[in-house]
């Protein structure tokens, strides 16, 4: 459901970075053939958000964070935040945008529906 998103995202100029706690084959493959980069392994999620941020020059303002478990907790406390509609009270409580998809069912679909909504 969500690889035409994420594509029309990223042929947007929107790059799309995977962070997971997990090391996990079947996301590095998905990732690769969806075009994102997939960082896996990462223990502190914020950091590796700081890090994503200097290395591409970009600003705080400049990102979305979605997130649906406590180790997403820093980041969606920091950065513009959304969350699936099934994420832990503790995030959706801290998120920007709670969506009304629930993970792993077209959550992309309905984040690029938003960003046609925000263009000018």
């Amino acid at each position: 459901k969500d690889g035409a998103s994420i594509s029309e995202i990223t042929k947007n100029g929107i790059p799309i970075v995977i962070l997971s706690s997990e090391t996990n084959k079947v996301v590095t493959v998905r990732a690769r053939k969806l075009g994102v980069e997939c960082i896996q392994g990462v223990k502190e999620k914020l950091t590796a958000v700081q890090n994503l941020l200097q290395t591409n020059k970009l600003g705080a303002e400049e990102i979305w964070y979605i997130g649906n478990d406590l180790n997403d907790l820093e980041p969606v406390k920091h950065y513009f935040s959304l969350c699936p509609s099934d994420a832990i009270q503790e995030i959706k409580n801290n998120s920007d945008i709670i969506l009304s998809t629930r993970g792993g069912e077209g959550i992309f679909v309905e984040v690029s529906n938003i960003l046609k909504r925000k263009k000018p």
